[in-house]
C-alpha cells in the first residue's frame, strides 16, 4: 500500500487556509463596500469570483447594522471549509502510521 508523506497533507492544509483567508478578505472588503478601484482589491475579487459563483443568488446581500453581508461569500467559506476538512481527514487515512509524530518532532 502506498502512503502519503505528511508534507503533502501539511501543504494542502496550508493552501486551504490561504484560500479561506482570501475569501475572508473578500467578505470584509464587501462588508465595507469597497469596490474594485484599487488593484489589490480588484485582484481579490477577480480570483474569488469563480469560487463564490456557485453560491450567488441563494441569499441576497442584506444589511447587518451598517454593513452589507455578502451571504454568497459566507456560504462559500463554510462549504469550502467543510469539504476541505473532509478531504484532509480522508487523506490522513493514507498517511504512514507514526510518520506524523516523527515529522512534527523533527526526528528522522
Amino acid at each position: 500500500m502506498h502512503f502519503l508523506p505528511p508534507i503533502v497533507i501539511r501543504v494542502l492544509s496550508s493552501l486551504l487556509r490561504i484560500f479561506e483567508g482570501v475569501l475572508c478578505a473578500r467578505l470584509v472588503l464587501k462588508m465595507f463596500g469597497l469596490g474594485g478601484g484599487n488593484v489589490i482589491i480588484a485582484q481579490i475579487y477577480h480570483y474569488t469570483d469563480r469560487a463564490v459563483a456557485p453560491f450567488n443568488g441563494i441569499f441576497l446581500p442584506s444589511p447587518v447594522f451598517s454593513f452589507f453581508v455578502d451571504w454568497a461569500t459566507v456560504l462559500a467559506i463554510a462549504a469550502y471549509g467543510i469539504v476541505g476538512y473532509a478531504v484532509l481527514r480522508f487523506l490522513e487515512l493514507f498517511e504512514r502510521p507514526g510518520m506524523r509524530e516523527i515529522y512534527i518532532s523533527g526526528d528522522r
